[in-house]
Parts: structure tokens; C-alpha cells; sequence
């Protein structure tokens, strides 16, 4: 048997499947159907009656209402009748500068509130700037630096992500549920949470956003920025940093 294709035949299967696929959407969307290129994102997931993952990274192909479509893993892209559809922002991919544009993460486009996730407000600049980053990531800590010298030019949106093992996660409970919204900045900045423990009623459904959002985002590893136009940056270099959110705007 292939080992790259998996048959979702059972019934229960099936539902399970559709609800993984129902929460991708309403935590991406915030609604119950999105529509791009006249497909109701919800009618798909209610007709859904077969799925085989194929032998291409990340990529589904499903029986839905009679009709074949192709679904990426984070449902961020469909291909129907030929077509390659931006779920997301709501276009049809027919050249290379829309597939490029599509790369952009606009969150108000697709209904994701950064309020929501484990999100650490710095500075009160026009511009909005996204930064996921993990307590435990050095790298994290020198961007957490720099980002002190534009606070009068942007406004950092810090996402507390845990990806770098358990002593992250503990860590991200111990800023969630131990410290005040204010201090966190200056808690992780300065390493304070080192050693220290979380509450034992810590609820933690903040952090379990951020890390699933960071997975639909593809994000495998911090710092990871998304610039104010949706442009996305990985890792953190100095001498480039601001030059690069500057042409982001």
C-alpha cells in the first residue's frame, strides 16, 4: 500500500475530518462560509464524502457535492475546475504577481482577531506589525530589543507562541495567567519568568490559538514577522530589520 495516501472512507472519519476542516475556517474566518470564486467554503465542508491526502506535501484531494477539489492542509488554497483559488483573500490566482500576493497575510482579511492570541501590545506608532516569537528563542529576545527603538513608529503586536518544547509552554502560562497584560513585555524581555511555575487553574485556550494559528500560518520557527502590508519576515537581522518593515508599508 502507498504510504503517502490515506482513505477517509468511514463515516465517522468523514465527520471528524469535516470538523477539523469547520474549525480551520470559522478560527480563519470568524464565520460559518466564506465565498471565493462563488465557493461556499461551508457547503464544501457539509458535502464533503470522501478525502485522500495525495502524494504532494500538504495537499487533500476531496470529494464534495459530486464535485473533485484539491485543499491545501491549512485550507489557505483550493483548486476547483482548474482554477487555483486564494481562500483567504478571496481571489483567483491566475498570474505570478497574484501568487505572490497571496503569500501576504492580511488578518482583518481573513477575520482573525489578534486580540485573541497571546498578543503583547509595544509601542504606539500608525503602523501595525505582527511578531510571533517564543520565550526560550535568543534571537526572539535581541528582535524584542530593537523593537524598543520604533515604538514611536509602529505598533508591535508581540504573539507569545510557545514552539521550542515544554519549558516554552510553561513559560507562555506563567506570562498568560501569572503576570499583568502590562508587564508581560518587560517579563519576557528580562527573562523573569525563568524558573516559575503557572498558576494551577492556568487557562491557557490564548496560547492553544496562537500555536494553531502559527501552524495554518506556516510558521516553524521564530521570530517570524508579518509587516504592516502583510509582507512576511523570518528570523531577525539588525542591519536589515527597519529597512525591511519600511518598504512594507
Amino acid at each position: 500500500m502507498n504510504s503517502f495516501v490515506i482513505v477517509v472512507q468511514n463515516k465517522n472519519m468523514i465527520k471528524k475530518t469535516k470538523s477539523i476542516l469547520g474549525f480551520v475556517a470559522v478560527l480563519l474566518f470568524g464565520l460559518g462560509h466564506v465565498q471565493a470564486e462563488n465557493i461556499d467554503v461551508k457547503t464544501y465542508l457539509d458535502g464533503i464524502e470522501k478525502i485522500k491526502r495525495v502524494p504532494i506535501n500538504g495537499l487533500s484531494m476531496a470529494k464534495a457535492n459530486g464535485e473533485i477539489i484539491f485543499i491545501s492542509s491549512n485550507g489557505h488554497y483550493v483548486i476547483r475546475n482548474g482554477k487555483l483559488l486564494d481562500v483567504w483573500n478571496n481571489i483567483e490566482i491566475d498570474n505570478f504577481k497574484k501568487l505572490e500576493e497571496s503569500k501576504k497575510i492580511n488578518f482583518k482579511q481573513i477575520g482573525l482577531n489578534i486580540t485573541d492570541l497571546t498578543s503583547i501590545k509595544v509601542g504606539n506608532g500608525d503602523s501595525e506589525v505582527s511578531i510571533f516569537i517564543d520565550p526560550y528563542c535568543p534571537n526572539c529576545t535581541n528582535l524584542l530589543n530593537h523593537i524598543n527603538t520604533l515604538k514611536d513608529e509602529y505598533t508591535f503586536n508581540v504573539i507569545i507562541t510557545p514552539l521550542l518544547g515544554k519549558k516554552s509552554v510553561i513559560a507562555a502560562k506563567y506570562l498568560v495567567c501569572n503576570v499583568d497584560k502590562d508587564e508581560r513585555y518587560n517579563v519576557l524581555l528580562n527573562k523573569q519568568f525563568l524558573n516559575q511555575a503557572p498558576i494551577e487553574d492556568c487557562k491557557y485556550g490564548q496560547i492553544q490559538k496562537s500555536m494553531v494559528t502559527a501552524n495554518l500560518m506556516g510558521i516553524n520557527a521564530v521570530p517570524f514577522t508579518v509587516s504592516a502590508n502583510g509582507v512576511t519576515i523570518r528570523g531577525f537581522r539588525a542591519s536589515t530589520y527597519n529597512k525591511r518593515l519600511r518598504e512594507n508599508l
